[in-house]
């Protein structure tokens, strides 16, 4: 369901030099096994939004088994972070409804701008799970913690 976007995550992960390991899974029956293989072999958890892996019944198990292994989890949003995840990067809805409603009025004062082309996304929520930060032993530099937009 999201090979294209592990696909692209591989690729773009190169650049940085850090490499991404995706797991093929149909359905949530399969992410048992695949998070124990993942978790041998990994330094953190990056989730993504996929339905067959990610549901109400998988998600508690993901994170403890995560954190039972002390591997941080990544999510991508703020109620993955406040249910253990050692932090996430979300879209400010707020933002993303600003930023529309400029262009929206943009395009009604006559500016020539169709058609359009995606916008992107400034920048992100970042949320962060103290708790599970100290578990993990990880601290964050306090330049970074001037990022944070909302803790846990």
């Amino acid at each position: 369901k999201n090979a294209s976007r592990v696909k692209n995550a591989v690729e773009q992960a190169g650049i940085f030099d850090v490499q991404v390991k995706g797991l093929p899974v149909e359905s949530e029956k399969d992410v048992p096994q695949q998070l124990r293989t993942l978790l041998s072999d990994v330094e953190a958890l990056w989730l993504i939004p996929d339905s067959a892996v990610l549901t109400n019944e998988s998600i508690p198990f993901i994170l403890e088994s995560a954190l039972a292994h002390h591997i941080p989890v990544i999510g991508f949003s703020p109620e993955f972070t406040r249910l253990g995840a050692l932090l996430s990067m979300s879209i400010n809805y707020g933002d993303v409804g600003r930023d529309t409603g400029l262009l929206v009025k943009r395009i009604l004062n006559g500016e020539g701008l169709l058609p359009l082309n995606p916008v992107p996304i400034e920048r992100l929520k970042i949320t962060v799970n103290l708790k599970t930060a100290k578990f993990l032993g990880i601290t964050f530099p306090n330049e970074l913690m001037g990022l944070i937009d909302e803790t846990y």
